[in-house]
């Protein structure tokens, strides 16, 4: 789970350094609108490693918290992230959400890329170590 947060917290920096490598030589002095959009949204990815820690740690504490009550899909994440965005919001503007819900479906998909079992609740983690049950026979 710590290594989710952590690839959730540090995508927007890989993001980022790739849209300013790919743009940063299309730009021109005229200022292309599309163009400058995109590396304002680089530059925000780049800066938003300083300030996204604020969401996930306690979006990773809430996700394990609603996993254990049993419901770690990918709508609590994003459940999760959309409440503490909100709760943020007050802080640093709409920019908590716009970034909270893609930073909290990466570390979704993260954690289900490094542990899988993780998320399956635990009476299909013991089904899926028995294997297939042997069907029985009433006679």
């Amino acid at each position: 789970m710590l290594l989710a947060a952590l690839t959730a917290w540090i995508a927007p920096l890989g993001l980022g350094l790739l849209i300013m490598a790919v743009m940063s030589p299309l730009r021109t002095d005229a200022g292309d609108d599309i163009i400058s959009g995109l590396l304002v949204l680089a530059v925000f990815s780049l800066y938003s490693v300083m300030f996204s820690w604020i969401g996930v740690i306690p979006g990773a504490l809430g996700h394990f918290l609603v996993q254990r009550a049993g419901y770690g899909g990918w709508l609590a994440c994003l459940g999760v992230a959309l409440i503490l965005g909100i709760i943020i919001n007050g802080f640093f503007g709409p920019v908590a959400i716009v970034f909270g819900l893609p930073i909290a479906m990466i570390y979704w998909v993260a954690l289900r890329a490094y542990d899988p079992a993780w998320l399956l609740a635990k009476d299909q983690v013991e089904d899926a170590g028995d294997g297939p049950s042997a069907p029985t026979s009433g006679a």
